[in-house]
Order: structure tokens, then C-alpha cells, then sequence
């Protein structure tokens, strides 16, 4: 095999794979070989789908095969194909950005609504650290001009049904932001109940909490500190706010906790803390998350000592 590649002898490639693949030696590597060298021979891309197809058939549990053959696909210019891989991926690892970044292309490309709803869902229920501002605006921009294409070809119920998705996709249990002035930096985390901690050393929890901005001074619009969990566990929460560096104006910091955004259920609380000593430690409680499961792939929390849990609590 490593000879004919190096011969460029693809369609002896080709012949050789074809022929162990019908005597039932079959393995994924096969099916990546076989495509790309379909391809160099200028196979028609019809046929060298149908092989992507079958490798997705074979290993329909490998993440990474299912990107590579998604990849593929749309190299082939075969964009349903690809998106469908795609959609078959996020059912295996639902917090890959991947999927529904290039699945929203895709469907955009198609002009198909269906795919475009599912997509953009995705992409706003999910933070994956840096630029997904951009990301979450990309995919709202999407739906709505969507939206309103549907209204103009009277397909108000599709539309209706993109609006109440882009709705539910916008709510977040639970947003904790830390505030303050001066060129010094404090640092947040947030303990969740299943025991995990998100903070900028673990920005992304299995406990579905993602930090979104490590803040510090002296410019005002960086002096502050974010945490963001679109679907939270029920129950209680602890936020450690530790003065690392630097002067605090005022020696305060101000703390806004908002509780079930988006739902008829929303509440904004803000209240202001003296920094009168190195680390505060605030808990509240969270009577109506959504999560009943951890995220799947995320580190699992690690033992916490319950005597340590103490701090204000807010209601």
C-alpha cells in the first residue's frame, strides 16, 4: 500500500481497498484511503460519497471519523451529505462546536430552515471560550434573516416556530458578573452543586458553567469578570471573588447575579461588597435549572470539603 501511494498509483489504490472491502475486511482507515485516492484518480464524487456514507455506517460512534467524513463531504461539494454527518455528530457529542459552526453554513447554503433552526440552537445554547460574541450574533442574525424570508414566502408557521426556537435558545439559568474599578484584578469562581468550579484556570465545567471574560484593570471596560451557565443543576451555588493584585477603588466590587434570563421567571439582583478582606465567599441558590445531567466530556468535580462551603447567602 505505502508503495503504490508513493508511486501515485490511485486507481490500484482503488482496486486493492475494493477488493478486501467485499471480502468483509473492513476497518474505518480503509474508507478514508479509499476516498482520498477516489478522489485523486477523479473518481465521480457521487461514488466517493457513497464510501464517506459507508464509513459513517461502519463507525457511527467515532466523533473523529464523523468530522473527517463531514469534512470531506464538503470539500466534495456535497453539502447535504456533509450536513447530515454533521447533525449525526452532535448527537454523539453535543457540546462540539464544530458540528453546528459549519452546520449553519451548510444549511445557509442549502436555504433549508429545518437545518438552519436546529444550527443556530445550537450555536446559542453553547459558550466555547473566545468569540462566541461573534458566533452567538452570526447565528441570531441567521435565524432572524431567515425568518423573515419565510414570512415573505408566507411560511408564517415555519417562521413562528424559528422564532420560539431562537427564543428558548436565548435563556440562560444563570449569569453571575463581578464589577469593580481601579487597575487592580479579582478574580471570580463559581462552585457549582455538583462540585465543580468554573474560573479562568477551568473555563468550561461538566456542570454546564463556561467563564467568559477574565477581567482586570485599568480600563473600565475590562474591570470585571463573567460567568455564564445557559442550563444550570438545581441547587446551591458559591462564588469566591479573590482580590489578586493591585488598588480597588473604593475598596468595593459590586456582584449582579441574574436568575432564569429569558423566562417569565427572571430575576436581577445586584448588590455592592467591601473588600475587607483578601477573599469573599457568596452563595445562592438556583430553584429552577434546567440540567439534569452532566456535560458529557468535561472534567467530572472533584471531591469538595464540605466544611469550607460557608459565605453570605444571598435569596
Amino acid at each position: 500500500m505505502s508503495q503504490l501511494l508513493e508511486r501515485k498509483q490511485y486507481e490500484q489504490i482503488v482496486a486493492f481497498l475494493q477488493a478486501a472491502l467485499a471480502n468483509g475486511q473492513s476497518e474505518p482507515w480503509m474508507f478514508d484511503i479509499l476516498a482520498m485516492s477516489m478522489r485523486l484518480a477523479d473518481f465521480p464524487q457521487d461514488e466517493i460519497q457513497r464510501v464517506l456514507m459507508s464509513r459513517v455506517d461502519l463507525s457511527p460512534t467515532d466523533i473523529d471519523g464523523l468530522l473527517y467524513s463531514a469534512r470531506f463531504l464538503t470539500q466534495l461539494d456535497a453539502p447535504s451529505a456533509a450536513l447530515s454527518v454533521y447533525q449525526e455528530a452532535v448527537r454523539l457529542s453535543p457540546s462540539q462546536a464544530e458540528p453546528y459552526l459549519q452546520g449553519l453554513k451548510l444549511a445557509t447554503k442549502l436555504k433549508d430552515a429545518e437545518a438552519i433552526q436546529w444550527a443556530s440552537s445550537g450555536i446559542l445554547t453553547q459558550v466555547w471560550g473566545r468569540g462566541f460574541e461573534r458566533q452567538h450574533k452570526n447565528a441570531e442574525d441567521t435565524s432572524l434573516d431567515t425568518q423573515q424570508v419565510l414570512r415573505r414566502e408566507g411560511r408564517n408557521a415555519e417562521a413562528d416556530r424559528m422564532a420560539a426556537a431562537l427564543q428558548e435558545a436565548k435563556r440562560r439559568d444563570l449569569i453571575v458578573r463581578v464589577e469593580w474599578s481601579g487597575d487592580g484584578d479579582l478574580d471570580l469562581t463559581v462552585e457549582e452543586p455538583c462540585g465543580t468550579k468554573c474560573s479562568t484556570h477551568d473555563p468550561q465545567t461538566a456542570g454546564g458553567g463556561a467563564f467568559t471574560h477574565d477581567g482586570y484593570g485599568p480600563k473600565p471596560d475590562n474591570c470585571f469578570e463573567e460567568y455564564v451557565c445557559v442550563r444550570g443543576q438545581k441547587g446551591d451555588y458559591r462564588a469566591t471573588i479573590e482580590h489578586v493584585d493591585g488598588n480597588i477603588v473604593g475598596k468595593s466590587f459590586r456582584v449582579t447575579w441574574i436568575r432564569y434570563r429569558g423566562s417569565k421567571s427572571e430575576q436581577v439582583k445586584s448588590e455592592t461588597y467591601r473588600l475587607d478582606q483578601p477573599r469573599r465567599v457568596i452563595r445562592f441558590t438556583l430553584n429552577e435549572g434546567r440540567r439534569t445531567e452532566l456535560v458529557p466530556d468535561r472534567p467530572l468535580p472533584a471531591a469538595s470539603n464540605k466544611s469550607e462551603r460557608g459565605g453570605k447567602q444571598v435569596k
